[in-house]
This record gives C-alpha cells, structure tokens and sequence, in this order.
C-alpha cells in the first residue's frame, strides 16, 4: 500500500454554524442520514464555566440545540454516537476530570448519572444498537470501558497504564478501543469473549498515540492519530492484523490526524491538523481510496484545528474550532468526484 502527496478531488466547503458569547468548540460529529446529524462540544466563557454545546443538522442548517450542565461546574462533550434521529449518546467530562453522560431521546437531551465512575475523562462512544453501548475514557494510570445495557452504564473492563482515546464496535463480538500505551500507539481488542492488547510498531512511533477509530465490518478497521515529531499515523485492520500505512505530508510536514470516518474499505475521510510556514495551523483531511491515503485540499481556515468527522449518504461532515469559533466543513457527494 502507498501513500500520495497529490490532492484527491474535493467538494468541501464551509458552512454557517452557530456560535454563543465566548468561544465555542466542537470535538465530535455522528450523522444517521444526510439530513440528521448531531455535534457536540463545549462553550468557554470567561464570565461562566464550560458549559456543553449540541449542535443539530436537519438537512439544510445546523442550530444550537439545548443541552444540560451539572450545576455550575464546567461540563465539556468530547464524543457523541447517533443510532437513529433522535436517539444519541454523547460523553465527555464535568468538573475538569468527572465523566459525562447524556442521552438524547427524541428532542431531549438529559443527563445520565455517572457519579460512581469517580474522576474519568469519557473520550469516546458507540452503540452496536440502542441497548448495547460502549464508552472509553481515561483516570489516572488507567483507562476504563463502560458498557450499556438497557438500563445502566457499568464498568466493562479496565485496562492498566493505557490511555484510550476513541472506540469502535462493528458486531456485538468486535470492539476496537485506542488509545497508547506509555509512548506507543495501542489497540485493545474485543473479540466476543475476552480484551486482548496490540501495541503496533509503526512508522514514526516512538511518542505516538491513536486518536479515532472506525470499522466498517467485523473485517475492516482503520485507525488513525500522530506520531512522533508531530507526524499523522494511520493503520489498517484486515480481520486478523494491524497493519501500518504511510500517510502524506500537509503544511511544513507536522500534522496530526484526530478522526477518521469510513464507508466501506476503500471509502475513508481522516481529518486533523496540520502546521503552516507562519507558526499557525489549518485543518488537514486525508483520503483513503483503498489503496493510498491522499492530502485533500480543503477550505484554508487560519488557525483550524478539525476534531471530528461523519459520513452519510449524501454529506460528509468535519467540524472543530477556527479563529472565531465553531468550524464545520461539508462534502457533497452529488458535486464532487469519488
């Protein structure tokens, strides 16, 4: 497998979101249709703590939906998963290290206790149906996997000395959680029965991490996030192993790649950043056509970072933060080549 520096064709541009006083960030995106889709992310305000930010697509515009807080604390959203409209998780952290659970069901958005898994930091969900979730995090020396039942979240399994980052649960009997392990990039492997770990010996991964996962069948996974000297990492699973793929420069050559979203095996769009000749930095996409990861050449926004992205049938999305807020970028598959 190889790896371009040429642009793949691209059809992404920069559409209206909303933003309150302050600041406002968006660190994750999950779409069901190409016309309903849910962000989330937080607030800063130097008047208020953080304070949790929804925003919801309907097709033609993306708006602010109402969200709650715990009290006064600051309360940020760092992941969210749709299984159908109106039927979302998203996790994230209260009172800088607490977890954060909120569920959407229909138009409401409410918070779910998690008062009894102490100081974790959630970083990722996804839901193999309505009853069966999955949510990772880290605490101190140790990452957690909580699980969904129907009726509780509890604590599923623990991993020591690992920090995960992001999940994927394809089939009831595969779940793929990254993270890193001390300064390597790690996976952790849910096979039906039992977690194994993989800690992958990449290309530039001495102080290497995973930050996002997808798998698109219990056969195909793909992984991604960055390496050492601030260089994007990207891996393949084939139903067995892990297996390293080169991934092409951006900006001045240090960049990072934060989510990856894939349709099928030779269908993936990876967003991140990457650094400028200025000291700055704009958002960085990478395709994947099956065989080569491709830099897409996307709005030039100063100072964007890209945190999340979603595929649907008829838009991608990728959102984060520019220089005056909210970010969200689409692709529109009808206007552009694939």
């Amino acid at each position: 497998m190889a790896c371009s520096s040429s642009a793949a064709a691209t059809g992404w541009s920069v559409v209206a979101s909303p933003n309150r006083p302050g600041f406002d960030y968006l660190s994750g995106v999950s779409c069901v249709s190409s016309s309903a889709c849910v962000a989330v992310g937080y607030s800063d305000s130097a008047s208020v703590p953080d304070r949790t930010l929804v925003e919801t697509w309907n097709g033609r515009t993306w708006s602010i939906t109402p969200s709650p807080n715990v009290g006064a604390e600051p309360s940020d959203l760092n992941s969210v998963y749709c299984s159908a409209p109106g039927a979302c998780w998203a996790v994230g952290t209260k009172n800088v290290y607490a977890s954060l659970i909120e569920r959407l069901v229909g138009h409401r958005w409410t918070v779910v206790n998690s008062s009894r898994f102490g100081h974790t930091t959630l970083t990722g969900v996804t839901c193999i149906h309505r009853n069966d979730c999955v949510a990772v995090g880290w605490q101190s020396f140790q990452s957690l996997a909580l699980k969904w039942d129907g009726g509780a979240w509890f604590v599923w399994a623990r991993f020591k000395d690992v920090g995960l980052n992001g999940i994927s649960c394809p089939t009831p009997t595969l779940c793929m959680a990254v993270g890193h392990r001390g300064q390597r990039p790690m996976v952790e492997t849910w096979d039906g029965s039992a977690w194994s770990s993989s800690k992958l010996v990449l290309l530039h991964s001495s102080l290497s991490e995973f930050d996002g996962v997808t798998c698109w069948s219990a056969r195909g996974c793909m992984s991604v996030g960055e390496g050492s000297a601030k260089r994007a990492i990207a891996a393949i699973w084939n139903g067995r192993d892990w297996t390293a793929l080169p991934v092409p420069l951006g900006g001045v050559g240090q960049n990072s790649l934060k989510s990856v979203a894939c349709r099928s095996a030779a269908d993936c769009v990876a967003v991140g950043s990457s650094s400028v000749l200025y000291g700055g930095a704009v958002g960085f996409m990478e395709k994947w056509d099956g065989s080569t990861w491709r830099v897409v050449i996307g709005p030039h926004v100063d100072g964007a970072v890209l945190s999340g992205v979603a595929m649907s049938r008829g838009h991608d999305f990728a959102v984060g933060n520019g220089p005056r807020g909210t970010l969200i970028e689409r692709w529109e598959r009808s206007a552009s080549a694939t």
